[in-house]
Order: C-alpha cells, then sequence, then structure tokens
C-alpha cells in the first residue's frame, strides 16, 4: 500500500511540475527594464527559441535553460557577459513576462505575429500612391 501512494504521490509530483511549467518559448518585447535603480524602455524583441537560443536582432545573444523546479532561466553568453547567469520568473502570463536578475526586473509582453496578421487583415489593405 505504501508502494503505491508513493508511485501516485510521485506521479502527482511531476505532473503538478510540469502542468506550471510556463510558456516561456517565444517573441516578446522588452518593455521596461529597471537596471541600476535606472528605468528605461528599450522596445526590443527578444525570441527565446525551443532550441534553447536567445536571438535578439538577428543574433544570438544567449543560450537559455529553464529550471522548472526554481522558477527560472538560465542564461550563459559568450557574447555579453551582462545576460549570464538566472533570472527568477516574477511573473509569467500568455500575456506578460516580468524576470528579476539581482535588483534588476526585465518586463516583457508577448509577441503575437499570427495576432498582428489578423488585425492588420481585418483593418485591410494600404494602397500606394502611384506618381
Amino acid at each position: 500500500m505504501q508502494k503505491v501512494f508513493g508511485i501516485i504521490f510521485t506521479l502527482l509530483t511531476f505532473t503538478l511540475v510540469f502542468a506550471e511549467t510556463p510558456e516561456v518559448t517565444g517573441q516578446w518585447l522588452l518593455t521596461k527594464a529597471e537596471v541600476k535603480g535606472k528605468v528605461v524602455q528599450p522596445y526590443q524583441i527578444f525570441e527565446f527559441k525551443p532550441n534553447g537560443k536567445l536571438m535578439a536582432m538577428g543574433m544570438e545573444m544567449a543560450a537559455w535553460q529553464f529550471d522548472a523546479t526554481k522558477r527560472k532561466i538560465v542564461l550563459k553568453s559568450y557574447r555579453k557577459n551582462d545576460f549570464n547567469g538566472a533570472m527568477k520568473i516574477v511573473k509569467i502570463t500568455p500575456e506578460q513576462m516580468i524576470l528579476q536578475k539581482a535588483k534588476d526586473v526585465y518586463t516583457y509582453a508577448r509577441v503575437q505575429p499570427d495576432k498582428v496578421k489578423k488585425k492588420q487583415q481585418t483593418i485591410g489593405t494600404y494602397r500606394t500612391l502611384d506618381r
């Protein structure tokens, strides 16, 4: 009976850990960065690729890995040392992600190209003026 309970508990724990795994992959717009006491709004797109690469401006900026037990994203970069280290996931929803590294806080908004394309299609097409 104890073995059965142990197996069920292990499966339940395993299921809960992976059920709460946030969907980090995709494109995110960095809307606000609070770094060293200063607030900036860089409006730069970062893409967390499923293969573990963090892309920005068409370049690989870092490798990333999600640590489910600590709810952190661990970055490793050869390009920029500021990227190295773990960032705690403060909040993540389908629309927003807030990460914290030491005292620095980074706020991202999800970029959904399919929704943008659909919105553009509902607005209509624009004509160009011929000269």
